[in-house]
């Protein structure tokens, strides 16, 4: 398909006055592929109109530029009709934040680069308590070697004292820092950081390595590196951006299961209690992880590999997937939920982390899939709203979420 006859099309589509044989045609071409520049002239083009100007939400007339993030994998004759007009009749009303449609059996969202301030008058879908929920944020609790604990939200930033002859800071930006001292003492001293469900934090270890913890998250760590290596304990999900030494290779203890051993590298580990496997993908360097559970089985990951440790059955060797969806797993640090074909039980665990709610699947749940990319600064309520329109029906009561048939 041409450009021109792409933008005749989505036109059409956005005037809601295409036809279901040209619906289905454009809709199928998008889930061949389309070529992204491409896609993003069509698209940039469509809002210079005047005519179209709306969709962006931007009253003031900005431009605003829409991607297609991913296409659901699914065919185009299995796309309903009546999914147009869900899309044009909501479409400026969430740009500002993530606009959605509802495709049979999966989802498409589109996420706009606008700097609109968002809507944020938005009323709250089944919810049947008028507080809404924030997105998560910078939260976290610092228990130092003797059982202190320091909640960092409440925490001046600043230093927070020393333990053993390394200091602790909490710095401006939310990073927790420690700036080992002069004098290296014997004693091994262990720290541990702790986010809660609905937080994230970063943490600068005393050997300069970077560490990003996801929500639900922990790391274990001695409060200076002292013997031949740098060893710490993870639990949850943990970005690493590892400084070099080759005289102490940093290794990473997955739950007592795996064991991630490098020199200086930056990789993903994914180890939730609720998920099916522990993933580990490699971004840059080099990396050998181990299946402690297993007689030493080891594999060595190149750049934009992951390692698949099955948890429930221990005779499964490692899978090693190449091209990783390096995208989709970088999503939780760099702001977005991102979904490649996921199912609603699997969208709805992230949920559960990032907004510290509870969700419960009733019978005859809707079985959608979900592909694309969403900010995770959305009110809890905005993201029920996007749920709704996609035809999932979620109740709220406090902190709980009742998916609904």
């Amino acid at each position: 398909m041409t450009g021109s006859e792409l933008k005749h099309l989505l036109e059409q589509y956005l005037d809601e006055s295409i036809s279901e044989q040209d619906f289905k045609k454009l809709f199928h071409s998008l889930s061949n592929g389309v070529n992204t520049s491409e896609w993003e002239q069509v698209m940039d083009d469509i809002l210079k109109n005047e005519h179209f100007r709306g969709l962006s939400g931007n009253k003031e007339k900005q431009q605003a530029l829409i991607h297609i993030k991913s296409i659901a994998e699914q065919q185009s004759t299995q796309i309903a009709t009546p999914v147009k007009n869900i899309f044009t009749r909501k479409l400026a009303r969430w740009m500002a934040a993530a606009s959605v449609i509802l495709i049979s059996g999966a989802a498409i969202f589109f996420w706009s680069q606008s700097t609109n301030e968002k809507n944020t008058a938005r009323t709250p879908v089944n919810n049947s308590s008028a507080a809404d929920i924030l997105p998560g944020g910078q939260k976290a609790v610092l228990k130092l070697a003797d059982g202190t604990t320091i909640s960092l939200d409440d925490a001046n930033k600043g230093s927070l004292g020393k333990q053993g002859y390394s200091n602790i800071e909490k710095r401006e930006e939310g990073q927790l820092v420690y700036h080992p001292g002069d004098i290296i003492g014997k004693d091994v001293l262990y720290n541990t950081l702790s986010t809660p469900r609905g937080g994230q934090y970063e943490l600068v270890l005393p050997d300069n390595t970077r560490v990003w913890l996801n929500a639900a998250s922990s790391i274990t760590y001695p409060v200076a590196f002292n013997g031949n290596n740098r060893k710490v304990h993870i639990t949850g999900e943990a970005y690493f951006e590892v400084a070099p030494d080759k005289s102490k290779p940093f290794i990473v203890d997955v739950n007592g299961s795996v064991s991630v051993e490098v020199l200086g590298t930056h990789f993903n580990i994914n180890s939730y209690a609720d998920e099916g496997l522990i993933n580990t993908t490699l971004l840059e360097g080099k990396i050998r992880l181990a299946n402690n559970r297993t007689t030493g089985e080891a594999v060595v990951l190149s750049p934009r590999q992951q390692a698949q440790v099955n948890k429930s059955n221990d005779n499964l060797p490692i899978a090693v997937v190449n091209n990783a969806n390096v995208e989709e797993v970088m999503a939780w640090k760099n702001g977005y939920f991102h979904f490649t074909n996921t199912s609603l039980e699997a969208m709805m665990r992230q949920v559960e982390r990032w907004y510290d709610v509870k969700v419960i699947f009733e019978n005859n749940t809707p079985q959608l899939r979900f592909a694309g990319e969403i900010k995770r600064d959305l009110t809890l309520s905005q993201l029920l709203e996007g749920l709704s329109e996609m035809g999932v029906n979620v109740e709220r009561k406090g902190r709980e979420l009742f998916v609904k048939p």
